[in-house]
């Protein structure tokens, strides 16, 4: 019988990949110099920012905004979060 899978575990587990590359990435970031291929490679990222949204509604002022930033670590944290999730026993 197939097990019903839900996207609440789904986002969660997505979640929880990208803090544990992040804490890894920032972790492995003391130990090597920022020279190194392993630094170049594993945690240089890439910024996106879309930009600054501003919405003035008279009373209050609100601001939205997002900046996205993608290394090699970040993208096999969700890697592995996502096969997790699929294939969990």
């Amino acid at each position: 019988m197939p097990r019903y899978r839900s996207t609440g575990v789904l986002f969660a587990s997505l979640l929880i990949g990208l803090l544990g590359a992040t804490v890894l990435s920032a972790v492995l970031s003391l130990f090597v110099g920022p020279t190194s291929v392993v630094h170049r490679v594993l945690i240089n990222s890439f910024t996106y920012d879309s930009g600054l949204l501003v919405l003035n509604l008279i009373v209050v002022t609100i601001s939205f905004g997002i900046t996205l930033n993608i290394n090699l670590l970040t993208i096999l944290g969700l890697m592995s979060a996502f096969y997790w999730w699929k294939y969990r026993l």
